[in-house]
């Protein structure tokens, strides 16, 4: 049967039961054409294909337990047109028809050919050996090519090459301008300091020493600028393989992943006080939402059917926590949480009042490995 792309999902409108052969769905839409197969309840542990054998807006006529065992399903319960085990079945069989037809083409061939060396046609035979040395010399000339891989690899090569030449040279620059900057603290060590309420000491700094201190304070700012010439002058040249130092771009803090970093309020690495402290909020939606740790660490939910949760990304090697805020509607609806989860006493919290708002958090230690649950409280 004729499929869809991308598996467009609608939902069931109204309960059924077992035997119902007639559903209605939000978006018959996703049924391409009739006959056809529909499966429901396919983000559930054990859904139902069924076939659909009539179209009338949004109502479909079905046959039930088309594939697995019928039975009935909630209002809200997603439907679509996914690829099942009845399309793969019916593909391998395509296939092995296919394959069979091929088979029996290239005995008649085979047949064919036969009679046509017989009959003095051999230059089939000849013209066929030309196209598969033709082929062949083809493959060797693309074969002795330089491959796209390669040709990186080359470039790469002489990308590091020049770096490691030039941070040579400027390692040696920064080694003079160390010793000569070690050199005047020395010297700077040995005068003596004002005391308030005392006069100078005749050990006092002299003119001399100025002059030797303004002389060292000179040639450090010749390094320098020697210093910048010559990275400047290693910028513009070309290195191996014509690639050049300047056309490598500054880091900033955008191209690193900090542009939402702020210089003068940056969170401190340890011993700070944090001021102002404020979290990012997610709403979560649908029926199989994904707690994703990537985009925060507070989510809010209002339940809209029987839902369950998944959670990724959590940075292992680290303690993780988030908060999840659920509110049941006016039919309260079950929920599902992942087997990693854990809660107190081995028993999850009763989150089946209508009408009610949950507060939950979660803790782990291992990656996401176990989830310590934590209830909150109802509200």
């Amino acid at each position: 049967y004729k499929g869809i792309p991308n598996s467009p999902e609608a939902t069931l409108t109204s309960d059924i039961n077992s035997s119902q052969t007639t559903i209605t769905v939000s978006d018959a839409n996703i049924i391409p054409e009739v006959p056809n197969i529909l499966v429901i309840g396919g983000n559930t542990d054990n859904p139902e294909t069924v076939k659909v054998t009539g179209k009338n807006g949004n109502t479909l006529t079905v046959e039930r337990g088309f594939e697995a065992e019928a039975q009935a399903w909630e209002a809200g319960t997603k439907v679509s047109r996914n690829f099942t085990a009845y399309d793969y079945n019916t593909l391998i069989e395509n296939i092995n028809d296919l394959q069979q037809q091929h088979n029996e083409h290239k005995a008649e061939m085979a047949t064919n050919a036969h009679l046509a060396k017989n009959i003095g046609l051999q230059s089939v035979n000849f013209e066929a050996n030309n196209v598969e040395d033709g082929m062949n010399e083809l493959k060797d000339e693309v074969d002795s090519k330089e491959s796209p891989s390669g040709a990186q690899a080359k470039a790469n090569a002489a990308l590091n090459a020049a770096k490691e030449y030039t941070d040579e040279e400027v390692g040696k620059i920064a080694d003079d301008l160390d010793t000569h900057k070690a050199d005047i603290i020395q010297q700077l060590s040995t005068k003596v300091d004002k005391v308030a309420g005392k006069g100078l000491s005749t050990n006092d700094y002299t003119d001399e020493e100025k002059q030797k201190n303004q002389d060292n304070a000179d040639n450090i700012s010749d390094l320098q600028q020697e210093l910048e010439t010559h990275k400047a002058e290693k910028a513009t040249q070309d290195g191996y393989g014509h690639i050049r130092l300047k056309d490598i771009p500054t880091p900033t803090k955008e191209s690193i992943g900090l542009g939402n970093v702020d210089n003068v309020k940056q969170m401190p690495i340890s011993g700070g006080v944090l001021e102002n402290y404020r979290e990012k909020l997610i709403t979560l939606s649908g029926t199989a939402p994904t707690i994703n740790l990537n985009d925060g660490n507070v989510f809010t939910h209002s339940l809209t059917g029987n839902t369950t949760y998944s959670i990724t990304n959590a940075v292992s090697g680290q303690a993780h926590s988030f908060t999840l805020i659920i509110t049941q509607p006016a039919t309260a609806r079950a929920i599902t949480f992942p087997s990693s989860v854990k809660w107190q006493g081995g028993e999850t919290p009763n989150l089946t009042s209508a009408n009610k708002t949950y507060v939950l958090t979660f803790l782990t230690i291992n990656g996401g490995s176990t989830w310590l649950g934590i209830f909150g409280g109802e509200f």
